[in-house]
């Protein structure tokens, strides 16, 4: 798992479809999701993660 609530504040509890494609030295992720604290399959938006690679395991 690359994004969640403590990264995604956009849509902290749901996120679906996630296609990956590299770009330099970071990833897009394109993915859909209903935003907030919303778990519906309806009414979705389509966002954008960059993240840093290379990729490391969570800290907690």
């Amino acid at each position: 798992m690359v994004l969640d609530g403590r990264n995604c504040t956009w849509s902290r509890k749901c996120v679906g479809l996630p296609s990956v494609i590299k770009v330099g030295n970071r990833l897009a992720v394109f993915y859909d999701a209903p935003g907030g604290d919303s778990k519906s399959h309806m009414k979705r938006d389509v966002g954008l993660a960059w993240l840093k690679l290379p990729l490391s395991p969570s800290k907690q």
